[in-house]
């Protein structure tokens, strides 16, 4: 799979199809009732070499009873350098903060240098942003790769234009939905200008009561539904703090509205100013007036807002898509394999 682009998923034979509407049809769809399930493992185990295989739902089920078959739980860790194996670590987030800033003074001693100990016995670390890269420098890392947050191009496609009324979009949760709180004054000075409804993907059915005099509409997450929410976005935002954590960020908000050809109003912390100057398929806002500023822009010209957002889907479509980092991805594995 790694020697060219990934094969179109999900992909069905009309052997496979008809196997499972064989099944279908016989009313004999559980476990204790057919005998596929138990025909698959014997087959599964015979071609594996093994003496038993057992027949899980999804990867992560797979993953979590290997764990448990090795006894490893909940707190537990492996020091995988300190047994001779190799691996290859990924960050997209600043995950050693949790450690060295923590307000726990116990685990800022003795794990705030818990993640540079993982980085320097790594083959390789990848990381999503030169501030992830910095910190792997700064732990003694052997070699460092960046790669930036990339999406399935699949998954996305623009959507069908601004209705009566632009939306403006956020997609998020509930620890970042603060962000867009933050926005309060600004939204309320841009709401005096030019009408829009703010959609929030993922924040809490309580956030609008903290929005007042904002039209919210609040969606919840999922990742079926996410890529047609955004669909329904005319421009995208990423508000943020600029603090440690936030550095950190790699973007994958901003990549998501891009690759949906929704032009973005992003904060200039971290990641942010590199892809939005980069790709040319925004703004950036760093205060309420900017951002006010910024969103009227774009609210006041459909053109702009067009212009972005093709530029957005041209950068996804080079820098920030699986297809774009594969053959680098490819090539941090292999030096690990051959090591």
């Amino acid at each position: 799979m790694l020697n060219g682009p990934f094969s179109p998923w999900p992909s069905f034979t009309e052997e496979e199809a008809e196997a499972v509407s064989r099944v279908l049809l016989s009313n004999k769809v559980n476990y204790w009732t057919g005998q596929e399930g138990r025909e698959f493992e014997r087959e599964f185990a015979a071609f594996a070499g093994t003496d038993y295989a057992v027949a899980v739902g999804n990867g992560t089920l797979a993953l979590d009873l290997a764990l448990k078959g090795l006894g490893i739980g909940a707190g537990d860790e492996v020091l995988l350098a300190w047994i001779g194996v190799r691996y290859v670590v990924d960050y997209d987030d600043a995950i050693f903060h949790n450690y060295d800033l923590s307000s726990n003074a116990w685990v800022r001693r003795f794990l705030g240098r818990k993640i540079d100990t993982v980085m320097r016995h790594a083959a390789c670390v990848i990381a999503g942003n030169d501030y992830l890269a910095d910190r792997a420098k700064a732990a003694g890392a052997k070699r460092i790769v960046v790669i930036p947050t990339v999406v399935d191009l699949r998954r996305y496609s623009a959507g069908n234009g601004a209705g009566a009324t632009i939306t403006i979009g956020w997609i998020g949760s509930p620890t970042t939905q603060k962000y867009v709180e933050q926005l309060l004054p600004a939204l309320k000075a841009l709401s005096q200008a030019h009408a829009f409804r703010l959609m929030l993907v993922g924040a809490t059915e309580d956030t609008a009561t903290r929005l007042p005099g904002i039209e919210v509409i609040v969606c919840p997450w999922s990742e079926d539904t996410e890529a047609a929410l955004i669909r329904e976005m005319d421009i995208g935002i990423m508000p943020l703090e600029d603090g440690p954590w936030e550095k950190g960020k790699c973007g994958y908000k901003l990549i998501q509205y891009m690759a949906s050809s929704v032009p973005v109003v992003a904060s200039p912390v971290g990641v942010n100013p590199d892809i939005v100057n980069g790709a040319g398929c925004g703004l950036l806002a760093a205060n309420d007036s900017e951002w006010a500023i910024a969103l009227l822009k774009l609210l006041n010209s459909g053109e702009i807002r067009d212009k972005f957002g093709a530029s957005g889907r041209v950068a996804v479509e080079n820098q920030y898509s699986i297809d774009s980092q594969l053959r680098r991805l490819e090539s941090c594995l292999l030096v690990q394999e051959r090591q």
